[in-house]
């Protein structure tokens, strides 16, 4: 289950039962593994064996409660081409009209590329709560992903939560359908979750992974593993920081071998993974270099796309460690200065605000005894005040003193985001905004892609009353992590009220990723289209907001009835 080879674990569970047919846990694991593959009937039937066997297993009571109340009375399967929908009834509308087109043109862009048909319909589990989402994924009422490809059944949290983009998220789910099919469930994770990346990517390519980062602070630390072990990226994380990683990683290795031998090789990869072989066999005959070889192109692809990073001082990736990792080195006798400020960095991440002192203490004290260093070297005082100043805002050290010695930083030539962050957030808190303001436009400029630069800057903009441009910081960070529905509503609502068309045209189709079955939002889409004179497109979201319930529905069939005899269409009423 862990490789994702759902046929697979069929049959070991089968032949458990068939071995130890008392066992509730064959049962159990037989039945989940079948409802997995969507044998749905079959593997209700084992699990309802398992319960009677062992009634106190959570995970059987809560799947089987989930089937037998809540799919069974609040949900219904509608059907396109080639998919199939498990979703709420008041839901139907936006699928049918909004989410289904999508995934139906998507998949057939795959289809086309990777030359496969699945062999059923896929189906699309779109829950409308997240409890009822990780029970149907794991048997538990707790699961921190967005969604989970079974196959050719998906499951996830169904788009009018509005908590994710469900346009990248579905795409990036139906992509695994395909590798997975193509090599039989032998794709090794880093891949076809870099497949999934790449191809999210080809569709749009605003949604590439942008957490350069937490990818960067991989590569420095050197804790990315290297060719054809890149999987073990997923399975060694231990935060939320290294998955990230591990994601960006894969994707950029995927990019990498199409950019090298193109996408007809990867297919054949996956044809050859589905023949049995193993990943480092298959990338032999794909490509004739060995892995250390690969490897070593691989890392420089990597350095080419991130040297302006490493022109920057950023300790906040650069020197993360886990807490546990931290202390131990700390403990060394032979423990550098170096090593105590890691230590302190990590305990005061950790809100052990008074270890975070006495490690940096040992620090500061290890630093002074050892050799001098010009000021434009020591990197290893540049990392100390760095901790220092973390330390002291976490104990609520003035801000002004914060800043004096991050500037120290900046002095020395130690520049970077981490420190132009650090201090715009010491200016706000001073009320300073002048000087926020210099440095988080700073921080954007050293790193475009992080979002959290982008959104104290637009909270900054607002301070010093410049609305648009902190409009326009604000949507910067909503298009870097498009997750949240309520923010790109508020986003959309600030576009109406500055009366910017132009945002509003571009924001818009943003939201209907997060929020598609809003009608306001495609009545706002459809007067800045039609102001600009984009006239059909106009009239495809006036019908959407329409179908969806929009209240001012008198208006708008007013405004269709206009924008109808304007493009000439016949019976323009009844239309």
């Amino acid at each position: 289950v862990r490789q994702r080879r759902y046929r697979e674990a069929r049959v070991v569970a089968e032949e458990c039962l068939l071995k130890a047919p008392r066992e509730p846990r064959c049962n159990h694991s037989l039945g989940t593994t079948l409802l997995r593959l969507g044998e749905e009937a079959q593997g209700l039937d084992v699990l309802r064996d398992a319960f009677a066997a062992d009634p106190y297993n959570t995970r059987t009571y809560n799947q089987l409660q989930l089937f037998e109340k809540a799919i069974k009375n609040d949900y219904k399967v509608i059907e396109t081409t080639h998919l199939r929908f498990r979703i709420r009834p008041q839901e139907q509308l936006a699928i049918e009209r909004i989410v289904a087109p999508f995934l139906e043109s998507v998949y057939e862009q795959y289809a086309k590329r990777y030359g496969y048909q699945p062999p059923t319909k896929v189906m699309f589990e779109l829950y409308g709560d997240a409890a009822a989402f990780a029970v149907r994924t794991v048997g538990v009422p707790a699961l921190d992903v967005s969604a989970v490809c079974f196959g050719t059944v998906i499951t996830a949290l169904a788009p009018s939560v509005g908590k994710n983009n469900w346009a990248l998220v579905l795409a990036h789910e139906l992509a695994h359908v395909f590798s997975l099919g193509l090599s039989r469930e032998r794709v090794p994770r880093w891949l076809t979750e870099g497949l999934a990346e790449w191809e999210t990517s080809q569709i749009k390519a605003e949604w590439r992974r942008h957490d350069v980062l937490a990818l960067w602070g991989g590569l420095k630390r050197k804790t990315l593993p290297p060719f054809p072990d890149l999987s073990k990226a997923f399975f060694n994380a231990r935060s939320n920081e290294e998955a990230v990683a591990a994601y960006a990683y894969s994707a950029h290795a995927v990019e990498f071998l199409i950019a090298r031998s193109g996408f007809g090789a990867m297919r054949t990869l996956l044809v050859d993974l589905g023949s049995g072989i193993t990943a480092e066999a298959a990338l032999k005959r794909w490509d004739t270099a060995g892995m250390a070889d690969l490897q070593r192109d691989y890392q420089q692809h990597l350095d080419a796309r991130y040297a302006a990073l490493g022109a920057q001082f950023l300790p906040g990736s650069t020197e993360r460690m886990g807490l546990a990792e931290a202390l131990g080195k700390a403990a060394s006798p032979a423990a550098t200065a170096d090593d105590f400020a890691r230590a302190a960095l990590a305990a005061v991440e950790a809100n052990q605000v008074q270890a975070a002192q006495a490690l940096w203490n040992k620090g500061d004290a290890a630093w002074k005894a050892g050799p001098k260093v010009p000021a434009a070297k020591d990197r290893t005082a540049a990392l100390l005040a760095f901790v220092w100043a973390r330390v002291a805002e976490a104990q609520g050290a003035p801000s002004d003193s914060i800043m004096r010695n991050l500037r120290t930083i900046i002095d020395r030539g130690f520049d970077g985001y981490d420190v132009r962050l650090k201090v715009a957030m010491a200016a706000m808190r001073a009320g300073q905004t002048d000087v926020a303001l210099l440095n988080l436009q700073k921080a954007v400029e050293l790193v475009p892609q992080e979002v959290e630069g982008w959104m104290f800057l637009g909270e900054a903009l607002a301070h010093a009353e410049k609305p648009r441009d902190a409009l326009g910081a604000r949507m910067r960070a909503f298009f870097l992590d498009p997750q949240n529905g309520r923010q790109g509503l508020d986003l959309l609502q600030t576009c109406e009220r500055l009366e910017a068309l132009d945002l509003v045209l571009l924001l818009a189709p943003w939201v209907i990723q997060v929020v598609p079955g809003d009608p306001h939002v495609h009545a706002v889409y459809a007067r800045a289209l039609a102001a600009t004179g984009r006239h059909r497109e106009a009239v495809s979201e006036y019908g959407h907001a329409l179908a969806f319930g929009e209240p001012n529905a008198a208006e708008i069939r007013v405004t269709l009835e206009q924008l109808h005899r304007r493009l000439g269409d016949a019976r323009p009423a009844q239309q």
